[in-house]
């Protein structure tokens, strides 16, 4: 015990407030501190969506821009009187020497890198870029087949044979006809590329499908980064010099929806935030996948460093905000958890007198007031504890010896009883019986009751409606649960029983089988209260074994008188079968004789049979038959049965001498006749099968004939015919009568 105490003081209230307060100091710290983490990663997340969205939303932008620009240069081209006088001369040289001196200027001064005129057939007049090229068809770019289609100026993202391009495409019209067609375009690649990740400070990386860029016969350049869906895209154009470990599925789920998705990769220790956007061309077509990328890197790390910076700052608090509590708690609670830990552990050696002595103004003087007051209180619970195991230990013995009772009977009358004598006896009460419900559910019948009294009232077949309102038992088998009267002479509508006049108190709980209420057991007391609330739970334990016992003695039985009538019919069967077969058989005795055998007498005879064909196996020796003279003739018959049916015998006859019959002998004709039963019932069984098979198949042969039959008149000679064949008689008759005649 001092050990023990020892033990306990190492790790006392004082240790472990002190490690609670750290624990949860830090804890509180921690949290706070991963939560101020998590909110910035978020808010860091949230900040580089939105740039790379402003970024994307920057792109789109300008690819706009320069859609409006080429677009009214291609519309100032082709609205040129010059140009179109020149162009419908034939004038390549002429147009080359006009357009020349502007597209430098223009190429200097807005990046424009195509100049075309086409013809009406969408063929190339002259490249002012490449002069030396021309007559080749471009209706493979949507821009200038779409524009010659529909004679309007088309502007867009197209695919060339060499790059992409944003093309302004305007219809030359002479006098409101298409003669030929004006294109501008600027370069949409690697420059392009560069110029925004100067500007934005972001990374971008284009890449085009194989689909959309087998038109053009568009190839990937041979230094090209590897691609992340070799089978479906090529690199085009990019600022980062590695592929970014983007899952598959992302880029296949933009191509599909056209909606750009954020993700957050790992690329080389690097943290990154990378918006994959469709890549698409004029009349919104998606070409491909551009990636956005920015670095987390540097902003995640100094967000770890002021995490860092602000986790100590914070633990410096706690140890001090510990320091502080801990001398309080020391004053507060320690001080006086020690002087009712001592005053504890002197009632524990056994000074119950020992008394906390502290001012009972605070939570730790009231707690001394009720140690205190338990300490005052210990002699009396023991003892009530006492009194209450003794009782709950003879209740529980009480279950064990009513529930080993009761499983060895079988008889739902003995069953009844024993329950009656076993709880009235256990309890020491003035009557108890028992009611069981009537098939109709409507009657309680009384099934078993105490003494004389309740034989009296079981013969006299006292019942109770279940409709009673005034009676316990009713209300009891209604509600399915106890009811208990403490004092029935001031119970409402008590009416008194003239056998039972001293009862003073009542308790009925009801029987239940198989969540079904089938009877009530009812207690009666002499005494006011003498059935206590206590007596219920145990009650209630007694009665659930009942109602299985009842059930039990009740289905065996019903399966005693079922298997009763069972062996009754069986035996009627078996009786009416052989009285059959017996009058179908010629011969129903069978004897083998020694040729200078002696006759059986007629007396011994006689005895014989009148024992054996009472199913009894007979034995007759000289000493065991009475009469005059002396006997020398022996006998031994047993009875043939079949199903406790008596069928027949064997007899063995000695009537030479007198002789003793031995054990073994005795053995062996019992065995015979127990075999020879079987058999010959077999073979009754049998020949039983036979007749019967025989007459269906007679009877089907004579329906098939009849069935051959034309007429009412054959049908009826050729039945009497085969019937008469059939039955061996002389003569057949039929005679067939309507309703008037018979009621002459």
């Amino acid at each position: 015990m001092n050990t023990t105490q020892k033990s306990d003081r190492h790790f006392g209230v004082a240790f472990k407030l002190v490690v609670f307060i750290i624990l949860t100091g830090f804890i509180f710290v921690g949290i706070q501190t991963g939560l101020n983490f998590k909110n910035a990663r978020d808010q860091s997340k949230a900040k580089a969506e939105q740039e790379l969205l402003e970024d994307f939303r920057d792109y789109k932008n300008e690819i706009e821009r320069i859609e409006k620009a080429s677009s009214a240069l291609s519309i100032s081209f082709a609205g040129r009187p010059d140009l179109l006088e020149l162009f419908l001369a034939g004038n390549r040289e002429g147009v080359l020497n006009l357009l020349t001196p502007v597209f430098k200027t223009m190429a200097a001064d807005y990046d424009i890198v195509h100049l075309y005129v086409h013809n009406p057939d969408g063929t190339v007049f002259v490249r002012i870029h490449n002069p030396l090229k021309f007559g080749d068809d471009i209706t493979y770019r949507r821009t200038a087949a779409i524009a010659l289609r529909s004679q309007k100026v088309v502007s867009g993202v197209d695919i060339g044979p060499s790059r992409l391009g944003i093309r302004s495409v305007s219809p030359l019209f002479y006098r409101g006809e298409l003669v030929g067609m004006v294109e501008v375009g600027l370069d949409y690649d690697q420059p392009f590329i560069d110029q925004f990740k100067t500007t934005h400070g972001s990374d971008f990386t284009m890449w085009l499908t194989t689909e959309a860029a087998a038109p053009a016969r568009l190839n990937p350049a041979p230094n090209a980064l590897a691609s992340p869906m070799p089978d479906r895209m090529f690199y085009y154009a990019g600022t980062r010099s590695t592929t970014l470990p983007v899952p598959t599925e992302i880029y296949n789920r933009v191509l599909r929806d056209g909606e750009p998705e954020i993700q957050f990769v790992s690329d080389n220790n690097e943290e990154l935030t990378v918006l994959v956007a469709p890549l698409t061309a004029y009349g919104d077509r998606i070409i491909g996948i551009l990636e956005i990328s920015r670095s987390r890197t540097e902003e995640l790390a100094a967000l770890q460093r002021s995490q860092i910076s602000l986790l100590v700052i914070a633990s410096g608090l706690s140890l001090l905000s510990l320091a502080t509590i801990w001398g309080a708690i020391n004053f507060v609670v320690l001080r006086p958890l020690r002087h009712l830990t001592s005053v504890a552990g002197r009632q524990l050696e056994g000074d119950l007198a020992a008394r906390v002595q502290l001012s009972p103004g605070d939570e730790f003087g009231q707690l001394g007031c009720t140690l205190n007051t338990l300490t005052e209180q210990l002699d009396h619970t023991l003892s009530d504890q006492e009194v209450v195991i003794a009782r709950r230990t003879s209740q529980l013995q009480l279950t064990l010896e009513i529930v080993r009772r009761l499983s060895s009977i079988l008889d739902a009358e003995q069953l009844l009883a024993e329950v009656v004598n076993l709880i009235r006896d256990s309890f020491n009460l003035y009557h108890v019986q028992i009611y069981l419900l009537d098939q109709e559910g409507e009657h309680l019948e009384l099934a078993e009751g105490y003494g004389e009294v309740g034989a009296e009232m079981k013969a006299a077949g006292h019942t109770i409606t279940l409709i009673d309102s005034q009676s316990l038992a009713a209300r009891a088998v209604r509600t399915n649960k106890i009811m208990r009267v403490d004092n029935v002479q001031t119970a409402e509508g008590w009416q008194p029983n003239p056998l039972l006049p001293e009862i003073r108190s009542e308790m009925a709980v009801p029987i239940e089988f198989d969540e079904r209420v089938i009877g009530v057991l009812e207690m009666y007391s002499n005494r006011e209260a003498g059935i206590g609330k206590q007596d219920e739970a145990i009650v209630s334990t007694i009665v659930s074994k009942v109602s299985v016992a009842i059930h039990n003695a009740q289905r065996f039985t019903e399966t005693t008188h079922a298997l009763t009538e069972a062996q009754k019919i069986q035996r009627l069967y078996t009786q009416s079968g052989w009285h059959a077969y017996k009058l179908r058989q010629k011969t129903t005795s069978y004897q083998q004789t020694r040729p200078d055998a002696a006759p059986v007498e007629d007396k011994l005879l006689a005895q014989v049979k009148q024992n054996v064909n009472q199913g009894r196996l007979v034995i007759m020796t000289p000493s065991q038959q009475n009469g005059e003279g002396n006997q020398t003739q022996s006998a031994v018959a047993v009875p043939l049965s079949i199903r406790g049916q008596v069928v027949g015998h064997i007899r063995i006859h000695d009537t030479e001498q007198g002789r003793g019959w031995s054990a073994e002998e005795i053995a062996l004709l019992e065995s015979v006749g127990e075999q020879m039963s079987l058999a010959i019932e077999n073979a009754r069984l049998f020949d039983d099968t036979q007749q019967r098979a025989s007459r269906e198949q007679l009877t089907r042969e004579i329906t098939d004939k009849m069935r051959t039959s034309p007429d009412v008149d054959s049908i009826i000679e050729t039945g009497l015919t085969e019937l008469a064949n059939a039955l061996g008689v002389s003569r057949t008759y039929v005679k067939l009568t309507s309703k008037l005649e018979e009621g002459k």
